[in-house]
């Protein structure tokens, strides 16, 4: 029995949740309707020219029972009632307000009265900056600058026989934009990217002139760092393309060598991986360049960019090598080259508006 009646008890505080779900709905469905009427009201009343009833008639439903369409256009009709009273700190108020309300809030040149447009305009009300994300994918590949190691002994070479291949590579990043005027726009990010390049080498050739013996050496670093880039925006359109320029610096966190060495007519070399980290200069400084495009979306804007990066640092530390790693020299003969890095990489991303809208000047 007592089972029984904690059931229904159970069941009864679900049934008044229920009903009081419905009543508030109905209640705010009603208030919602009644606002429409009064925005309609307001209507008639600002054409019939009664701008001083404006207030009072608006003032309930800005508070609660507009939705942000008709929050808006009431906010439009109570801004130019007190630039037509004369009412200026009122109409400043207001329109502060509405800034505040809609961001997206903007004038139409056609349509809206010079008093409104002029108003608008002492407001700032673009966003003051930008945050987001982006993602995207990179392939890059060694610049060589000199080459050291084990590579073709029978012939004259200055380096030709080395050859690096560009892999496939992930970036991931947090980026802000400050909005600088119409045309700049200052861009930083912290990001993080997988860099992945390819070197294989003849080491050298049998008396046929045929390569006896090569290695391939896959190289994979994790790198995190900052980079800083000017935005120019020449043309307004949907797309808002954009060029950029700018630079940074990565710090290497990690760098491994998937290494091979086949031989003819032999079995090769069994695949290894080995950290050189160590050999490796960790800062890498580099030049940037890019093109993009960016569109509005919701509250913030889409964009996908096109970028190269241009390494300007050498990252081997070829001095450490043989004490880092001896088996990628002895076992592999593994190249101690001087080198940078080039990557082109393509991201897409979303960055969300931050404003802060306020009064420029009197």
């Amino acid at each position: 029995m007592k089972k029984h009646v904690t059931n229904m008890i159970k069941v009864n505080k679900l049934l008044l949740l229920f009903l009081a779900i419905i009543t508030l709905g109905a209640l705010e469905s009603n208030a919602q309707t009644a606002c429409t009427q009064t925005l309609r009201t307001a209507r008639t009343k600002f054409d019939q020219g009664l701008i001083h009833e404006m207030e009072g008639l608006l003032e309930a439903c800005l508070k609660k029972g507009f939705t942000s369409q008709e929050r808006t256009e009431a906010y439009r009709l109570l801004i130019l009632s007190y630039i037509y009273l004369d009412e200026t700190e009122k109409a400043d108020e207001t329109m502060l307000a509405l800034l505040k309300d809609n961001h997206n809030f903007a004038i139409n040149p056609e349509a809206d009265p010079a008093e409104l447009i002029n108003l608008y305009n002492t407001f700032r009300t673009n966003p003051i900056f930008r945050i987001g994300g982006k993602m995207g994918a990179n392939f890059s590949s060694a610049n060589l600058v000199s080459t050291g190691g084990l590579n073709n002994l029978n012939i004259e070479t200055s380096g030709n026989d080395i050859e690096y291949g560009p892999k496939l590579g992930f970036l991931l990043g947090v980026v802000a934009d400050v909005p600088i005027n119409n045309l700049l726009t200052l861009n930083s990010e912290l990001g993080f990217s997988i860099v992945n390049f390819e070197s294989t080498s003849n080491l050298y050739y049998n008396i046929d002139g045929n390569v006896a013996s090569n290695n391939i050496l896959l190289e994979s670093q994790n790198w995190a760092g900052f980079q800083t880039m000017l935005q120019v925006n020449p043309i307004k359109s949907k797309l808002n393309p954009y060029i950029s320029i700018g630079g940074g610096v990565d710090y290497l966190i990690t760098n491994q060598v998937t290494a091979t060495r086949e031989v003819l007519n032999e079995q090769p070399v069994k695949e290894n991986t080995i950290d050189i980290l160590e050999a490796r200069n960790k800062l890498n400084y580099y030049a940037s360049a890019g093109i993009g495009i960016k569109s509005k979306f919701s509250n913030g804007v889409l964009f996908a960019e096109f970028r190269f990066k241009y390494g300007l640092a050498n990252l081997s530390n070829s001095d450490e090598i043989l004490d880092v790693a001896p088996e990628y020299i002895f076992d592999y003969f593994g190249n101690y080259n001087n080198f940078s890095i080039v990557t082109a990489e393509f991201s897409v991303g979303y960055l969300v508006d931050i404003y802060k809208p306020k009064k420029l000047r009197e």
